[in-house]
């Protein structure tokens, strides 16, 4: 799970197939991500996905839908407190933007984590790092977490390498495979950052 997928966070063009080629190229996680979107437009939408994949999708917010359709993951946005999701069945993750956040006892029940932005983002507009280098290290050498931590925020395959040489676990990916028109160059994308992250060490 090294590597996971966030849709885009509006209507794309080829989503349905571009998903289905990203699993069939591997992909093992993919988050649900439509902020705007209400729950008739997310019914909707999770219908052109083959309910095969829905183990391994997860929704952000939502526990009640991902209940409602089997969904295997739940992910919570940075202010939906771990504590009112300890019931929750299928695998937990959640966001953060502190480090000091990650601590907090209850997150033990975190499957896994993101914290951002950790690189310059290459889908939100003046949306920079939020920490230097040194801090980075500092902060994941100082720290063994019950759960994985996956770097969020401008990865791609320059800034890959080094979210692994930090220490990161794995790395989200959104705007280095969406901001591509062609479905094709968007699995081509994801299978360079694969490479990538299985070559470094």
């Amino acid at each position: 799970m090294a590597l996971v997928v966030i849709t885009d966070s509006g209507v794309v063009n080829d989503e349905w197939d571009t998903i289905k080629d990203l699993f069939e190229a591997g992909l093992t996680r993919l988050h649900i991500r439509k902020p705007e979107w209400d729950l008739r437009q997310l019914e909707t939408w999770l219908e052109g996905i083959d309910e095969s994949y829905h183990p391994y999708l997860a929704v952000h917010g939502s526990g009640s839908f991902g209940e409602r359709h089997a969904l295997g993951g739940l992910h919570l946005k940075g202010n939906q407190p771990v504590e009112g999701y300890l019931k929750w069945k299928g695998r937990l993750s959640k966001s953060f933007h502190e480090w000091s956040e990650l601590d907090e006892k209850v997150n033990e029940r975190l499957d896994y984590a993101f914290i951002s932005p950790v690189f310059d983002s290459l889908s939100k507009v003046n949306y920079p790092a939020r920490w230097s280098e040194k801090e980075l290290k500092m902060n994941l050498k100082k720290r063994a977490l019950p759960f994985r931590l996956l770097a969020l925020g401008g990865v791609c395959l320059e800034t890959l390498n080094l979210a692994k040489s930090w220490g990161f676990d794995g790395a989200a990916i959104l705007g280095s495979v969406w901001k591509y028109d062609n479905r094709k160059d968007r699995v081509n994308a994801f299978k360079e950052m694969v490479k990538t992250w299985q070559e470094v060490y």
